[in-house]
């Protein structure tokens, strides 16, 4: 949706890449119903980001801990090109 996927680098040294599907992004325009997108992007900021990989991680399909927990695992979460698998 937004063109993008995430990478999540792991604290144990590891890097994942999910995709940012519209699920995801409905689950983080939940999280923050007074910041649009294109406000996030203006003004990033870093909890939104994390959220938003976090969303993403288990978008995908992967278990992941409760969000706060969750944190204490993972050293960043970028925006990156969406992985071209066509």
């Amino acid at each position: 949706m937004v063109g993008n996927d995430v990478a999540v680098d792991f604290k144990d040294g590891t890097t994942q890449q999910y995709e940012v599907t519209i699920s995801a992004m409905c689950t983080w325009e939940d999280q923050y119903p007074d910041m649009s997108w294109t406000e996030w992007v203006r003004k990033q900021s870093f909890k939104p980001l994390a959220f938003l990989g976090w969303s993403a991680m288990q978008d995908s399909g992967v278990t992941v801990k409760p969000f706060k927990e969750w944190l204490r695992t993972i050293k960043a979460v970028r925006l990156v090109p969406k992985a071209d698998d066509e």
